[in-house]
């Protein structure tokens, strides 16, 4: 932790520009102080990052915001600008097309693509200040949105929900307490060194990362008794009562940047857990197969295993977490309305889905009590994205990862790896690594290791074997080195808001917001639609508009309902060695995206919403040039017109992705891919793969189900090659 990350000048600025942005009336003495607890709250996120570099995104835009004032009003900064000023200011920044057409950044722009735009700017802008302000508590009452500790059902199976504000929370609720979150991140560097591993002469397995694929190999390989498996994850450890209940804090301790790591060029946003459990811990537990069509071409592309060794692993998994599909008691208001639009609009497939979720009490394993699960099922709190307080979600924290420490494993929170040190190995005519090199805060420390796991996702796996590469010149020998961190792609897209009429008996924040995925027939495996939905604060960013017009929709918030286009992309992107991802949204995907934004709004005006908007930010007239009403209804063209004209280029959506893959692609030829069909890296003789980052195509669908039974399988053709190997 540290002091402020904001400046004296930069609050100040950010205090002028919240009322605009928002629709606020700053001369209402307690809408003041809302704007004041909003700031601090803002700069307490950021001192809450884990790396000093985290908050730097933010730092950096207020900087640009700056420069951009001083050579408008010469040498005045935002937080010096008249009221006058501050309005034009606000207008040519929110409104760059018909206002600022030739502008430094905007022409900058065109020669350095990864430069970002005045839009990205005010996106960026639109962003922070919406999170900050209405994350905290004193915002609900423009929201209606009720917090988990006044929820009577909640609390009747939680006492302590109302006197516990949850240790990231002053007692008041409404700022961070940095000194707890501080001391939560250094959880686990107690551990000494030498007892990181069992150390018993067994063979040492290090798995990097604990989430989906991590934990299920771990849990394979320690099964066996054959192997001393220590787990390194970067983030915190919680136990289900200590899950942040505040949004912003959530997104601290459990996001890899506090969910601020965009591609280079500002296009997307990635949505990287860093916790104990990854993905997993952060996500609804949407649980589906890959596709028949895409495991075929996998097969046929050479990825060196057969469809039915993975389909038999995904039964594995499947009676480990117990998935079963949602409990219709379960669903929202906002789901069942978008499903009758999609009947009545006709042509489309729904698909109920699999999830490991607790719909029902057989879920839980009877011969492991948990003391700290709350009631028998989901309590449908709508806070999936930020851990399971009430232990009804059977993340792989709770399932795999407790298996492997029941047979011995270690797992190490907090504790980051830092680099891979190679070694030749002379008898195997190959790479292998002899060492890991850990920080847990202070001095890197050095660990000898016999195995490695990369199980860090399709972004930290690959940036980790180039950062290492750039120590370790011996890496470059690799057969494959020119392709890692190539071939990286995404399952992306960017919401629909509907309001509608009247609010509802059973708002969408209230219950499970993704029960089924839908597709068309002909559509193949490229896209999907799954509904959605999210608490104030982190909604408040996607829902459209700036000023009155999104103050007006925050209000409707009890009458909204979200849906996304997940669009699975092309393997075209790249990861760098400092873990930052450059991919372009080109002229092929835009199109994909307003074909299937279309299909969204129509199917909204078939549920009977009043209006329907794209998130995102276009213009001050978005409101009416942006806007959908029922005069659209089955005018699919007409509505895919004025898609294409609002929304030509990436930085008027927000597109955002949690299904990142690639980046070390799985084929059993070194001429092709990364890894081998042995799930080892090919040219080395103990370095593994067990994550996204082996998929050859992205895969569309929701990565979990997949990459745990990945995980399963190279678990198995892991111990097995090794004693083969042992035997020679």
């Amino acid at each position: 932790m540290s002091d402020d990350v904001l400046s004296r000048e930069h609050k100040l600025a950010l205090q002028r520009l919240f009322p605009l942005v928002l629709g606020l009336d700053a001369r209402d003495p307690q809408e003041r102080r809302r704007i004041e607890t909003a700031v601090e709250r803002l700069d307490d996120f950021l001192c809450a990052l884990p790396g000093p570099r985290d908050g730097r995104r933010v730092t950096q835009m207020l900087v640009a915001l700056d420069v951009l004032s001083a050579v408008l009003y010469p040498l005045r900064r935002v937080h010096q600008l008249d009221d006058r000023q501050l309005q034009d200011f606000f207008a040519r920044l929110f409104d760059t097309d018909r206002r600022w057409r030739a502008n430094v950044l905007d022409a900058l722009n065109r020669l350095l693509p990864d430069a970002p735009t005045v839009r990205d700017l005010a996106r960026g802008l639109r962003e922070i200040v919406c999170l900050a302000y209405y994350s905290q508590p004193a915002a609900n009452a423009h929201t209606r949105y009720v917090p988990l500790w006044d929820r009577a059902p909640l609390r009747a199976v939680d006492p302590t929900l109302a006197t516990d504000p949850g240790f990231t929370l002053l007692p008041e609720r409404e700022r961070l307490d940095l000194q707890a979150i501080a001391a939560w991140r250094r959880q686990g560097r107690e551990t000494a060194l030498r007892e990181l591993f069992a150390n018993d002469g067994r063979p040492r397995v290090a798995i990097v990362g604990s989430g989906p694929g991590g934990s299920t190999v771990a849990a394979r390989l320690a099964a066996t008794g054959r192997y001393d498996v220590a787990v390194f994850e970067q983030g915190p450890r919680f136990w289900e009562p200590r899950f942040p209940l505040d949004p912003m804090a959530a997104m601290a301790l459990l996001y890899d940047h506090g969910l601020l790591t965009p591609t280079r060029n500002l296009d997307v946003r990635l949505l990287r857990a860093r916790v104990v459990g990854g993905g997993s811990t952060v996500n609804i537990g949407l649980s589906v197969p890959i596709q028949d069509r895409t495991l075929d071409a996998w097969v046929r592309g050479g990825i060196g295993f057969r469809a039915d060794q993975l389909r038999a692993a995904y039964d594995s998994v499947a009676d480990r977490q117990r998935f079963v599909a949602f409990s219709p008691t379960l669903m929202t208001d906002a789901a069942r309305l978008w499903r009758q639009g999609l009947e009545a609009m006709g042509g489309w497939n729904v698909h109920e889905v699999l999830s490991d979720l607790v719909s029902e009490p057989r879920q839980h394993d009877p011969t492991r009590p948990d003391p700290w699960r709350k009631g028998d099922r989901c309590l449908a709190c709508g806070m999936c994205n930020y851990g399971c307080r009430f232990a009804q979600h059977r993340t792989v924290d709770r399932t795999f990862l407790r298996d492997a420490e029941a047979a011995g494993a270690r797992v190490h929170p907090n504790t980051r790896v830092k680099a891979l040190v190679p070694e030749w190995d002379p008898q195997r005519q190959r790479i292998r690594v002899g060492r890991i090199v850990i920080q847990r805060g202070g001095e890197p420390e050095v660990l000898a290791v016999d195995h490695v796991v990369l199980a860090a996702g399709a972004v930290g796996s690959p940036a980790l074997l180039l950062e290492s590469g750039k120590a370790h010149a011996l890496w470059h020998a690799l057969p494959v080195w020119a392709r890692v961190g190539r071939h990286f792609g995404l399952n992306y897209g960017t919401p629909v808001l509907a309001r509608f009429e009247t609010p509802m008996q059973r708002p969408a924040w209230n219950g499970i917001q993704v029960s089924y995925r839908v597709d068309r027939p002909g559509s193949g495996h490229r896209w999907m639609l799954e509904a959605g939905f999210l608490p104030p604060g982190v909604l408040a960013a996607v829902v459209p508009g700036v000023g009155r017009d999104h103050r007006e929709w925050m209000g409707s918030y009890d009458r909204l309902a979200m849906a996304v286009n997940t669009i699975g992309t092309p393997q075209s992107g790249r990861v760098r060695e400092d873990g930052e991802v450059a991919f372009t949204v080109d002229g092929a995907q835009m199109a994909l995206i307003h074909e299937t934004l279309a299909y969204l709004v129509d199917s909204y005006l078939h549920a009977g919403a009043t209006q329907v908007r794209l998130s995102g930010v276009r213009g001050l007239d978005d409101a009416t040039r942006g806007s959908f009403d029922a005069s659209f209804r089955g005018q699919h063209a007409r509505i895919l017109e004025r898609i294409r004209r609002i929304a030509s280029t990436p930085d008027r959506l927000s597109l955002a992705s949690g299904h990142p893959q690639g980046g070390m692609r799985m084929n059993a030829s070194a001429d092709r891919g990364v890894v081998g069909a042995d799930f080892r890296v090919h040219g080395t003789a103990n370095l593994w793969v067990s994550d996204a980052s082996l998929f050859p195509s992205t895969i569309t669908v929701n990565l979990q189900w997949t990459v745990m039974a990945l995980g399963w399988l190279a678990g198995g053709v892991m111990d097995a090659t090794i004693q083969r190997e042992r035997r020679r």
